[in-house]
């Protein structure tokens, strides 16, 4: 129904044809409807303001290298992510190649075969036994001081 009003109210307006729109008379336009003359074309303005010295992007690089914080306090912002993170730090395939490698110096010459799961599972493992070591390292030094 609100289609039907709006084409009803198109066909009432002055200029308007059924099958298509009449261009209008720039004669018969009222003042206030008229196109100011078209310029030759300039450049576009630059979208930052003339206030503003340098783009944004290399501001917030300059204010980044600027920050300075104080002694441990990125050391501590580091150790939260990755506490709050449960993603293994190892990468999978730097790990995986290591395992390989040492499988290789056994003697015999096998190439063993290994599952992902195992692997997996391995990964972990040693992950966990490294997360304890340096623990205790840590412990160990503020037992010493």
């Amino acid at each position: 129904m609100r289609m039907v009003a709006s084409m009803r109210h198109k066909k009432s307006l002055p200029g308007w044809s059924a099958s298509k729109r009449k261009a209008r008379d720039p004669e018969k336009v009222p003042d206030h409807q008229q196109q100011p003359a078209s310029q030759p074309s300039s450049p576009r303005p630059p979208l930052t303001s003339p206030r503003r010295r340098n783009p944004p992007a290399r501001r917030s690089r300059e204010a980044a290298r600027m920050r300075r914080y104080r002694t441990g306090i990125l050391a501590r912002k580091v150790i939260r992510k990755y506490q709050k993170s449960t993603r293994l730090l190892m990468r999978r395939l730097p790990f995986f190649q290591l395992v390989r490698e040492i499988c290789a110096q056994y003697p015999g010459g096998f190439d063993f075969q290994w599952q992902s799961q195992a692997l997996l599972a391995l990964r972990e493992a040693t992950e966990a036994f490294m997360v304890l070591l340096l623990q205790d390292s840590y412990y160990c030094t503020l037992h010493a001081k």
